[in-house]
């Protein structure tokens, strides 16, 4: 049976009343929804002689309330995000002043692996120091799991910083950067973004 003769039957079962809600197919309004109520009507002897029914188009109800729903997890998504934004601010303000606090490239690492994975969750990362020199970098370092970045590499090795900009790379950009592992970094997307340091 359907929704709606299953709550005939009922309400005559019963000899009560029964509601139901259900969907139809509309030839021309398409997917239309549907509140029926069913009332027995009882003889002296409290006999079914006949039921009585309504069905009710709330179609404009249910989207309503649609609509609502998603307004709220609009709202909802909105507000993780503006907290995780929050989060991230205070976190890189108390990372900074910690980086600036050390007193040399060891003491790095330790904020480093700490707050990084907080700030960029699921991704792996290096952190690079020029040397004086000026013409290499050395990791001094790491999180996550697969950096897939060489420990050391030539300044030209980087389009981020022979380009003095952010550089994001993909699977289908061809000027990937030349300390990118492709093996280990099986084709995962790269950010590199030069920094510069007082």
């Amino acid at each position: 049976l359907t929704l709606a003769e299953a709550g005939l039957q009922a309400a005559i079962a019963q000899k009560g009343s029964q509601s139901r809600s259900f969907r139809i197919l509309h030839p021309t309004l398409g997917i239309r929804y549907i509140e029926a109520d069913y009332g027995a009507v009882l003889d002296s002897d409290r006999n079914v002689v006949r039921v009585v029914g309504v069905n009710l188009d709330v179609t404009e109800r249910e989207q309503a309330a649609e609509d609502l729903r998603q307004s709220n997890a609009r709202l909802e998504h909105g507000l993780a995000l503006l907290a995780r934004q929050n989060e991230e601010i205070s976190a890189l303000g108390e990372l900074g002043e910690i980086l600036q606090s050390c007193a040399d490239t060891e003491e790095i690492q330790t904020p480093i692996r700490t707050f990084m994975p907080a700030l960029f969750h699921g991704s792996s990362g290096c952190f690079y120091l020029l040397r004086e020199s000026n013409n290499k970098l050395d990791v001094v370092a790491d999180w996550g799991i697969a950096v897939g970045s060489a420990p050391e590499f030539a300044a030209t090795d980087c389009w981020a910083i022979r380009r003095g900009e952010v550089r994001w790379t993909d699977a289908r950009d061809g000027l990937r950067s030349g300390h990118v592992n492709d093996a280990e970094h099986r084709g995962l997307a790269a950010l590199c973004v030069p920094m510069i340091a007082q």
